[in-house]
């Protein structure tokens, strides 16, 4: 059986396509573009078109979004992998959802990607394989290239390095919102006070 030599890009859920048609909208000059923007964003998702949720930032996308937000950007990390992962410390490492950082660059990729691959000029595509692609993976290997994580690229999830630490800057939470307070409420410290002169000395 013959393959293709190339695979197409994973092409974003429904709703994803929308929203990116909404924003695009909104950025003409023609009016009536602009107040279809608003009335698709009203009627789709209760907002205006400023508030509309940005596919290349996850977190902010509604429930009903991500559920197939999330089957699209596993299909683009096998993408990845597959077009551009020669060597595999350069493949997303199965376990990246658990990659928080991980998850925010891949979106940023796939819907950069996207949008550069579907204007009528190649320079956009010329672009991001210039500059989006291969900083993507020197900021992967770097990260991944770590001892500790070693073993994601493997294929075995490592436990988060810095969690500990990350907890305890997490549970001190109470006592930087006390020093917030107490800074708010001391007003100008003595020592400031001090090093202000009452009088300005005469001058000779």
């Amino acid at each position: 059986m013959t393959e293709r030599i190339l695979g197409r890009f994973p092409e974003p859920p429904k709703d994803v396509r929308y929203i990116m048609l909404l924003l695009d909208q909104a950025k003409s000059p023609d009016p009536e573009e602009q107040e279809q923007a608003e009335i698709g964003a009203d009627d789709a998702f209760s907002c205006k078109v400023v508030d509309l949720p940005r596919p290349w930032d996850p977190a902010e996308l509604p429930p009903q979004v991500r559920q197939e937000y999330w089957l699209w950007l596993d299909d683009v990390a096998l993408w990845v992998n597959h077009t551009y992962g020669w060597r595999p410390a350069e493949q997303v490492p199965a376990c990246w959802p658990q990659h928080p950082w991980l998850v925010t660059e891949l979106a940023t990729l796939a819907m950069a990607r996207w949008v550069a691959f579907r204007d009528a000029s190649p320079m956009p595509a010329e672009e991001w394989h210039q500059w989006s692609m291969p900083r993507f993976v020197d900021r992967l290997t770097q990260r991944m290239g770590t001892e500790s994580a070693t073993q994601c690229t493997k294929g075995r999830h490592a436990p988060w390095p810095g969690e500990s630490r990350a907890m305890a800057t997490t549970a001190a939470a109470d006592d930087r919102q006390q020093l917030f307070a107490d800074d708010v409420t001391a007003g100008h410290s003595p020592a400031v006070k001090a090093a202000v002169p009452a009088t300005t000395p005469a001058r000779h």
